[in-house]
């Protein structure tokens, strides 16, 4: 990659709207590939996660087992071909592209592999984060996949903590799901700001796209944060979590503060201190 291309990597849990998000920045010129996972019932409005990049990270994640935890893993000598192959991969596929980017929640755990890589190969990278009422999320997953509440709870603090860690200092944006699901053109026009990115020039045919696929019918639960708050079964953690989410999708200045940092840092080493996974 001889000129500086653009790269937008979504990041969230499951179930956060990451594939609305993600299927809404391919309508404004961002290139997502072309090896799609089909639509099922679980997500009838499709995926748009490239197919070959989601069996890397499953293949990775195999490979590096708990070892994902230690810092700049991949610089380790059996793990070495790891790098090697996801950037040959880079390389090969978006190579000639301007404007490109990808979704899988798994990347949440490869955040940092990714950024060297992409400065590597001169591809300046911003990160597009969703978070989601965890309330609503667990009730998703357990319609999806008859997940347990606890579980899925976890897996979105997880992804949450990692997401927002691991892109401190970087350039990003953070929305909540119902906010794309409610003003989702106004959501691209401030992702276009942020990130410097075209916007067409007939922003009705968008609109209309955008109502093609941003369906209010495919949203089951809407829960409030004071629901959140006064739930005695949720960990408290995971409420400072969400909550620290919403003052950021609110007043997106406050992501690049001392204050935010601090949060989430917080946050992070306890649940990876207790020996979370």
């Amino acid at each position: 990659m001889s000129s500086q291309s653009k790269a937008i990597c979504v990041l969230g849990s499951g179930r956060c709207g990451t594939s609305m998000v993600t299927r809404s920045i391919n309508l404004i010129g961002v290139e997502l590939g072309l090896n799609f996972f089909p639509t099922d019932s679980t997500n009838p409005k499709g995926y748009w996660e490239n197919r070959e990049i989601v069996m890397l990270h499953k293949k990775f994640l195999d490979s590096v087992g708990n070892n994902i935890n230690q810092p700049q893993w991949w610089h380790r000598n059996e793990f070495r071909h790891i790098k090697q192959e996801l950037k040959e991969f880079v390389a090969s596929h978006f190579s000639n592209k301007e404007l490109w980017g990808w979704k899988d929640p798994r990347t949440c755990q490869f955040i940092e592999l990714w950024s060297e890589i992409l400065k590597e190969l001169n591809v300046f990278t911003h990160f597009l984060i969703m978070v989601r009422n965890p309330v609503d999320v667990a009730a998703s997953f357990k319609r999806a996949y008859n997940a347990d509440q606890k579980v899925a709870m976890a897996i979105w603090q997880r992804a949450t903590l990692l997401a927002l860690k691991k892109t401190d200092g970087e350039s990003r944006i953070i929305f909540d799901y119902n906010q794309v699901l409610d003003n989702s053109l106004d959501c691209l026009r401030a992702i276009s700001n942020t990130f410097d990115l075209p916007m067409p020039q007939d922003e009705n045919k968008l609109k209309n796209e955008l109502n093609k696929f941003v369906d209010l019918k495919l949203q089951h639960s809407r829960t409030s944060i004071e629901n959140l708050m006064n739930n005695a079964s949720i960990e408290d953690e995971i409420k400072e979590l969400y909550q620290l989410c919403v003052k950021a999708c609110n007043s997106r200045e406050i992501l690049n503060t001392e204050y935010f940092k601090n949060q989430v840092e917080n946050l992070y080493q306890s649940y990876f201190k207790e020996g979370k996974k």
